[in-house]
């Protein structure tokens, strides 16, 4: 996953916590054998100039 993370905010603690979520999310949906690796990467833009974006889940 290519993540980008708020100012201020710890680059570890969110890959913590998105990992942690995804697994939770994948796992409530019985997906299994997803392997979810850190990208060391920023995102980037597609051609169409649009990023692939996973909506954040509400608590």
């Amino acid at each position: 996953m290519r993540l980008r993370q708020a100012a201020g905010a710890g680059p570890d603690h969110v890959w913590r916590t998105v990992r942690e979520e995804m697994s939770r999310l994948l796992a409530g949906h019985r997906v299994e054998r997803v392997v979810l690796e850190r990208a060391e990467k920023p995102p980037e833009q597609s051609v169409g100039d649009k990023f692939r974006r996973i909506i954040p889940l509400t608590r």
